[in-house]
């Protein structure tokens, strides 16, 4: 099993779905784990969960969609935790709606989370990790920044610019021995895309947990521990040579699938 006995690993996006999945896993293996989220309630219930498996966790509270707040967060716990080893950013937003039919507002929400926000705590986390000459960075994206999806185009767009930072970031950075990589869920049970089928449904696209399962060449949908799994590999030193590099973890849903 990989250790990371005692070393502060940060994760955003940690009192819910895969990121909360993320956050136990590496506490499992003996991470001091910064649990950042919005709720203080479930970010405590994390920290609880965390401490069960063995772990030790702070609560960080903040809101990625505001850089001085989450900046402060991830300050403080690379201070107390002494460093930072490696950093998942799971925080994300998917706001359901056809292109024509967005606002402004929700625009400014999605990509204020899912860039804006990463983009902040990229640099707060490549800041902390440079005096060591070591760390790792996990951005989690999603198979949707390659596959187009109906009423989704935020949510995709957001995640393919991601993709792109996350490869810019690895470049300048590996020469200070800073890893940077892309984690690609496909559908995995969280809340999120429990939303996203209620509200197809709902606009009458055909995308049930069924049909998700259906075409998949392993018959089901993921589980969010499956890929706390791989984010704990891609953070360890048994990953220590790739970098820039996405790992899609689907089930092979992205084999040409397409939901209409």
């Amino acid at each position: 099993m990989m250790s990371f006995e005692n070393q502060p690993v940060l994760v955003t996006g940690a009192t819910s779905g895969i990121g909360r999945a993320i956050a136990v896993a590496f506490g499992q293996v003996g991470a001091k784990v910064g649990v950042l989220g919005r709720d203080a309630t479930r970010a405590n219930q994390v920290v609880t969960e965390i401490q069960a498996a063995g772990g030790e966790a702070i609560p960080l509270l903040a809101d990625v969609q505001d850089a001085c707040q989450t900046e402060t967060a991830i300050n403080q716990f690379a201070q107390e935790a002494g460093g930072l080893v490696a950093a998942v950013n799971a925080a994300g937003l998917d706001l359901e709606q056809s292109l024509v039919d967005y606002s402004l507002a929700e625009f400014d929400a999605v990509f204020g989370t899912n860039v804006r926000g990463l983009f902040v705590c990229m640099q707060a986390e490549i800041r902390a990790m440079r005096p060591q000459k070591t760390g790792a960075i996990l951005n989690l994206t999603s198979i949707a920044a390659r596959h187009e999806v109906p009423h989704n185009a935020l949510y995709n767009a957001s995640k393919a610019a991601v993709s792109m930072l996350t490869r810019c970031a690895a470049l300048e950075e590996g020469p200070q021995g800073i890893r940077v990589n892309e984690l690609a869920p496909g559908p995995v049970d969280t809340p999120m895309l429990r939303g996203f089928l209620a509200k197809a449904g709902a606009d009458g696209i055909t995308a049930g947990e069924a049909l998700l399962a259906q075409v998949s060449p392993l018959g089901r949908i993921g589980t969010p521990e499956e890929l706390a799994q791989a984010a704990v590999f891609l953070c360890s030193p048994e990953a220590a040579y790739i970098t820039g590099a996405c790992l899609t973890v689907d089930g092979g849903f992205s084999l040409g699938v397409r939901l209409s």
